[in-house]
């Protein structure tokens, strides 16, 4: 294998710290996810006693605006540096050198695919993703420039980093990089503050609002490649009933993600088509797809409970009791605390529902419950209102009065955000509730019940016609659905 860019020369090995020099233009302006990688890489390496790091921005005007930027540890003293006349230079020959701008550094790393030439020093430069040769349209006139700066640093001996494995494949067939010459190194996570170290009491962490206990946010540039405005009118047309609409519109980000060479872009479509399913009562449809993706991605949680309720959908009940078994087994409370932890644990109480278990819905109860207050969201779906699924494992234990008031809370939320599957499948469970509370539908009850099965009728949650039909008949009711 070659000497990578930090094999130290014999001057660096006398000084005992090596001189790393890291491009921190990206934190000038507005900022953004490189911007963040940048702060985060100065922040690491300049608590490293064995570097000396220093920082400089490619810029005439603004480069003096970088030093309040930088982290502890990081100098920044350097020459003006035109951006616009100097990438020019770049692209066509290693000339200037850093040197002449910083003086002397035994590494320099460019942060946003651009890596000056040196006279000796090692060069590293980070290349994000290859979004400028695959959809040139996407992109403005300066990203369109960074194709032949990264080919004149490769030419050169420059290693590269990249953020994940997939867009280091893609650097080494767009660019022809040797594979050792390659790293992907995945993008840390900055220190944060301990959960509930607010001294009042009234956040649980870094940067939340009064009154805020748990918090979700998704920070990003709306750029085209992204389809964020896709995503968010996918996960409203959902959330609101409109399920064509819906479909359509994540088989149209489907398609984007594919063209772009999004790796997941499959399991992303096949988790929002599993629940557009499962809102429209397609459980046989899904069943193929549901177990496709599964079996390509063994091992995971979310999936193996997303194939276990569509087996109590299509009447596959005891592969569904097996996997909630397994869950029980292995303790519903140790579970991963990941992003789809939620997603899971509401998974498995919608199994122990559909399946009537009381010992299922007994060890979920206590663990989803504090959470009775929020709403599950994974980042491409929503599980609704959690009150709702804590409401239906206590009304499944026969806890009538804390069931009520968890599905009143429920419904309240579904109504204020227009949720209509959500609106329709709590009314229903508050009318089951009801009936198991009194043998039989009182007033509200059956007004309940008419309610769902009007929405239900309405939106076309076609899964719900049996439960509704059934229960309008152990109610007494002569209309059904």
């Amino acid at each position: 294998m070659p000497a990578g860019p930090f094999e130290r020369a014999p001057a660096a090995l006398e000084r005992e710290r090596l001189r790393v020099a890291l491009d921190a233009t990206p934190l000038l302006g507005h900022p953004t996810g490189v911007g963040n990688f940048c702060a985060g890489a100065l922040l690491g390496l300049g608590a490293r006693h064995d570097l000396d790091v220093r920082a400089f921005a490619v810029s005439w005007r603004r480069r003096d605006a970088i030093g309040p930027l930088l982290a502890p540890g990081v100098s920044g003293e350097q020459r003006p540096m035109p951006a616009r006349p100097l990438h020019a230079l770049w692209s066509r020959w290693s000339f200037p050198p850093i040197e002449w701008f910083i003086g002397d550094t035994d590494v320099v790393h460019g942060t946003n695919f651009v890596v000056p030439p040196t006279r000796r020093a090692g060069r590293v430069v980070t290349v994000h993703d290859v979004t400028m040769l695959r959809f040139p349209e996407l992109c403005d006139a300066a990203t369109l420039r960074f194709p032949a700066l990264i080919k004149r640093a490769v030419a050169d001996g420059a290693w590269v980093h990249t953020p994940s494995a997939f867009v280091a494949a893609e650097v080494i067939d767009a660019f022809g990089v040797p594979a050792e010459r390659v790293r992907a190194v995945h993008s840390g996570v900055p220190p944060l503050a301990e959960p509930g170290a607010a001294a009042n009491g009234t956040a649980a962490g870094p940067g939340l609002p009064p009154g805020a206990r748990r918090y979700v946010l998704a920070v990003g540039t709306a750029e085209p490649r992204k389809d964020l405005p896709g995503l968010v009118e996918a996960f409203d047309a959902m959330m609101t009933g409109r399920l064509d609409e819906s479909q359509s519109i994540a088989a149209a980000t489907l398609d984007l993600g594919l063209q772009i060479g999004v790796p997941d872009a499959f399991a992303f479509f096949a988790v929002q088509f599993f629940v557009i399913g499962t809102f429209a009562g397609r459980h046989d449809e899904l069943f193929p797809l549901v177990e496709q993706v599964r079996r390509d991605n063994p091992g995971m949680l979310a999936f193996d409970v997303a194939y276990g309720i569509i087996c109590a959908a299509v009447d596959r009940r005891d592969e569904a009791r097996g996997i909630l078994n397994e869950g029980m087994a292995d303790g519903f409370a140790e579970l991963p605390r990941d992003n789809i932890w939620m997603t899971s644990v509401i998974g498995y109480a919608v199994l122990a529902i559909e399946l009537d278990d009381v010992d299922a819905a007994a060890q979920l109860l206590p663990v989803i419950e504090p959470y009775a207050g929020e709403v599950a969201f994974n980042g491409i779906t929503s599980q609704g209102p959690i009150a709702a699924y804590v409401g239906k494992l206590a009304s499944l234990l026969g806890r009538h009065d804390l069931a009520e008031d968890y599905l009143r809370s429920a419904l309240a939320t579904a109504e204020a955000f227009g949720w209509t599957y959500h609106r329709a499948t709590t009314l229903f469970a508050l009318a089951q509730g009801r009936h198991r509370r009194l043998g039989e539908l009182d007033a509200e009850g059956r007004l309940w019940l008419s309610e769902a099965a009007k929405l239900c009728q309405a939106y076309g949650f076609r899964s719900w016609k049996d439960p509704i039909d059934a229960l309008a008949v152990e109610g007494g009711l002569l209309t059904r659905w």
